[in-house]
């Protein structure tokens, strides 16, 4: 992963082409960087967010994408019970228990 103004990047290594490359997260655009070296990579993942970010404030845009906390989770009926019985247990609500199960493996 890649740090620059608080945007992450992940990062792959194409190896037919000997080049790595990578995506910027938690952006609603798709922005792609690649570079043959870890230096040219680097640099390429700021150019990348920054002409992103003169973009957003030329055209009035959030540079953010939008997480409203709320998500969809499609589990085995049997699952989506154990674990109520478990959160239940807890004297704890799903909704909580699923909160601080996913933090814990963060």
């Amino acid at each position: 992963m890649l740090t620059y103004k608080n945007y992450k990047g992940y990062i792959d290594y194409d190896e037919a082409n000997a080049v790595f490359y990578g995506r910027v997260l938690g952006v609603s655009s798709i922005l792609c960087f690649e570079g043959a070296t870890s230096v040219e990579l680097e640099q390429s993942f700021k150019d990348v967010i920054d002409t992103y970010l003169a973009h957003c404030e030329k055209t009035g845009k959030n540079p953010d994408r939008f997480y409203s906390g709320k998500t969809l989770l499609r589990m085995p009926p049997n699952l989506h019970r154990r674990l109520a019985e478990k959160a239940e247990m807890k004297q704890e609500s799903l909704n909580s228990f699923l909160v601080e199960s996913l933090q814990s493996v963060l």
